[in-house]
């Protein structure tokens, strides 16, 4: 849990004092992902676009992109569209991505023609 626990720190704050996500499902969360993919790779952070003072961030800045990444195990690349809002008291950047879904074959959409 202890490595977790700084992923923790770089999460929105106002998603932290809302209670929405405690440390222990977050990091329990993150345990899981990573015992399925293993460490991961960014490759490239893609159309990022910055937006100032956004109201639906309390004023703040916020910005969204495209993160491609790929895992140490079976399943490749990978592709997600990342959030992050910047702290009017220190000026960093933090994530908006609370939770992380884990890939199950079972549940995968198969298109036939």
């Amino acid at each position: 849990m202890e490595h977790w626990t700084g992923c923790y720190q770089l999460l929105d704050s106002q998603l932290r004092e809302k209670g929405n996500f405690d440390i222990v499902s977050y990091t329990k969360n993150l345990a899981a992902f990573f015992k399925q993919y293993g460490p991961m790779r960014v490759v490239a952070i893609l159309d990022v676009e910055i937006h100032p003072n956004a109201k639906r961030y309390e004023g703040r800045n916020f910005a969204s992109g495209l993160v491609v990444w790929q895992d140490k195990k079976l399943y490749g690349y990978h592709l997600h569209m990342q959030r992050w809002v910047q702290s009017e008291e220190d000026g960093k950047w933090y994530t908006r991505l609370a939770g992380l879904v884990l890939y199950d074959p079972e549940q995968s959409l198969t298109i036939s023609e």
